[in-house]
């Protein structure tokens, strides 16, 4: 399955709110379930690469 910009774009956003999250509230382990568990594989890349984007930059 190939990904759209858009959609691509939207994973990082997510990988940026989730990475976040994960530093302020020291969560071990995020899942991804509902809507999102299919695209999870097709995403993944994004999604890590938003989650390790520094904060700091978006300040």
């Amino acid at each position: 399955m190939r990904t759209s910009t858009p959609d691509r774009r939207a994973a990082r956003a997510l990988g940026v709110g989730l990475g976040a999250a994960i530093n302020i509230l020291d969560i071990p382990v995020v899942v991804l379930g509902g809507h999102l568990s299919p695209l999870t594989e097709v995403l993944r890349p994004e999604l890590e690469e938003g989650g390790a984007a520094d904060p700091s930059a978006w300040m």
